[in-house]
Parts: C-alpha cells; structure tokens; sequence
C-alpha cells in the first residue's frame, strides 16, 4: 500500500534524512515559484525603463550644465587656465601641495565649487523637495561627473587648447598628476561618481 506522503531525500551533513512532503504540495511549491517568476519578471519589466530613463537624464543634465559653465570660464578665463590671470587670492603651502601637488588652491576655485555644490541643494533648502539618503547620494554622484566633465569640456571648447592639446605637456596645473591618458583626478572622481550613483538607486 502507497503512503499517503511522498518521500523526499535531503542530504545533510552526509547522512540523507527522509522529509515528508503532503500530497499536493509539490503542485503548490511549483505553482509558487512560478507566481514568484512572473511577479519578479513583471517589476523589472516596470522598473528597467524608468531606471534606464532616469540614467538618460542624469548623463544629459551632467552634458548641458557641464558644458554651459566651461564655456563660461573660458570666457572668464580666457587661455590661462586655473585662474592664471584672475584677480584672485592663491595658497601655496604643504597642506595644498599635499592634495593638489604644486598647483595653488585658489579663491576662484574655491568659492565656485562652494556656489554649485549650494546650488545643487536648492531643492531641498527650498521646500521643493525632501531630503533622502538615496538623493543626496545621487547629487554627489552628479556633482563628482559634472566636474570631470565641466574640465574636460573647457579644454575642448576653448580655442587656446582643444582636444589636441589634452595632454599633459600643455597643462601645467595638471602635468604633475596625469595617468595614461588624463589627470589622476579624473581616475579618481569617476569611479566614485559611479559608485554613489549605484548606491543611490537602493
């Protein structure tokens, strides 16, 4: 005579030991995986658009604001770059050459990184919208492209350099710290920038 459960076989710590499995159950776990299968297929159908959507956006934003403000350094700066003509304060010490190697810390840059980085959480200081983790990581992954790409694009754009003239040789303020191909700190903010955007989609 049958056994009314069906005998399944586990095997743990070497020794195999019967479980018992109600009659039916099996139909019922199959069942369940497939519901677990669809549901699970339906949300990253839902969710792959608009996270590939949102990723469109953040590369566009980063493009249009980077590009805007290179262009106008150029025209503040004109072919002296890091503020080599401007009327501004500059340090030059052993902390600053720590970080920025013989370049000075300058005035210019210093209150322009301060500015964008305030402008950057206009939103939440005005009510617009409320703070969260996952935003404000998404804001210092913006924050991070859109310096590599507001540099880069000075460079590009200003009729002084060019994309020829990406190189190491012709920048002095980055000639001391350049890695293959660009300067070190354009290794370093990209993968961080990544790592904060990928981080904020959590």
């Amino acid at each position: 005579m049958q056994h009314p459960y069906l005998i399944a076989f586990r095997e743990t710590n070497h020794h195999q030991r019967a479980i018992q499995v109600p009659p039916g159950a099996e139909k019922g776990i199959n069942l369940a995986g497939m519901c677990l299968k669809n549901a699970f297929s339906k949300f990253a159908g839902e969710i792959q658009p608009t996270l590939t959507m949102h990723l469109i956006l953040f590369i566009i934003a980063v493009i249009l604001c980077a590009a805007f403000l290179a262009l106008l350094e150029i025209q503040v700066e004109g072919a002296a770059g890091w503020a080599g003509n401007l009327p501004t304060w500059k340090i030059s010490n052993r902390v600053t050459r720590l970080f920025l190697g013989n370049v000075p810390f300058t005035g210019y840059h210093l209150y322009l990184s301060l500015f964008t980085l305030c402008f950057l959480h206009v939103p939440y200081l005005s009510g617009i919208t409320a703070f969260s983790v996952s935003s404000e990581l998404r804001l210092f992954s913006f924050y991070l492209f859109f310096w590599v790409a507001e540099d880069f694009f000075w460079f590009a754009f200003n009729p002084a350099f060019g994309l020829k003239k990406f190189r190491k040789e012709h920048i002095w303020w980055h000639a001391g710290s350049w890695w293959i191909f660009m300067p070190k700190l354009y290794w370093i903010l990209l993968p961080a920038g990544t790592i904060l955007y990928i981080l904020s989609l959590g």
